[in-house]
């Protein structure tokens, strides 16, 4: 079933940035789509777009029959409730322990108070850190961090999952075993979405692959190797 469709979708920053240009593309229910590309060529753009962070200059974003561009200043909230979201510049709160961390996850969605405690108990056992519970951000390890974080996206229960380069930080051991865990979420049925440049891992994975060059969609292919679609638009000319 689709979930979400993009058409002719153009992102233009003042005053004349470029960011997407005329993306048109279709994701079903329960895919793993990985986003590849270099630095600057639309990916971060595309996932915003996609929750509603941001607008699109043209085109339209359509997500389980709701389009962008037609929700009210009201029902954009509700909207987002949709994507679980793990992007960099949304870090655990500092001064609260993994466990607070989710408990305000659901707060902040208005989740109701009798299953918040259920919520945060089952999601920390299904990334594999319950015995963090208790420990404060500084205490993790950058892959017990990674799942906190996941488990934060996690919480609220949402149909779409987006990671934003979620194994930038992590050695190689640490990324191969986040990605097999967003592997097993995906198969219950959650759509994911992972920008990442770690080439090796997306090869190895073989999920699709969407491949921006230059705010351009240039590739897009089942079992997919990074930078090899169209001839790799991202080898340099000797």
């Amino acid at each position: 079933m689709k979930e979400i469709e993009l058409k002719n979708l153009t992102k233009i920053y003042s005053p004349d940035i470029l960011a997407l240009k005329e993306v048109s593309l279709t994701i079903e229910q329960g895919e793993f789509v990985f986003l590849t590309g270099q630095s600057g060529c639309g990916k971060s753009t595309f996932l915003k777009l996609l929750s509603g962070q941001d607008a699109p200059t043209s085109g339209e974003v359509w997500v389980r029959g709701h389009c962008t561009s037609r929700l009210t200043h009201y029902q954009v909230p509700f909207y987002r409730r949709m994507f679980g979201i793990v992007q960099a510049d949304m870090g655990l709160l500092k001064d609260r322990t993994v466990r607070q961390n989710l408990e305000f996850a659901m707060y902040a969605t208005e989740q109701p108070a009798g299953l918040t405690r259920r919520r945060v108990e089952q999601t920390l056992r299904t990334v594999g850190i319950p015995s963090k519970a208790r420990h404060y951000p500084h205490e993790l390890s950058g892959g017990e961090a990674a799942r906190a974080l996941l488990a934060r996206a996690l919480v609220t229960d949402p149909k779409i999952l987006i990671l934003d380069e979620p194994t930038a930080n992590l050695d190689s051991s640490a990324s191969w075993d986040l990605m097999c865990l967003v592997d097993e979420i995906n198969r219950m049925g959650i759509t994911v979405i992972v920008a990442s440049h770690d080439r090796e891992l997306v090869t190895i994975m073989k999920k699709r692959v969407i491949t921006f060059a230059r705010g351009e969609l240039v590739g897009d292919g089942k079992n997919g190797v990074y930078g090899m679609e169209r001839g790799n638009p991202f080898r340099r000319p000797r």
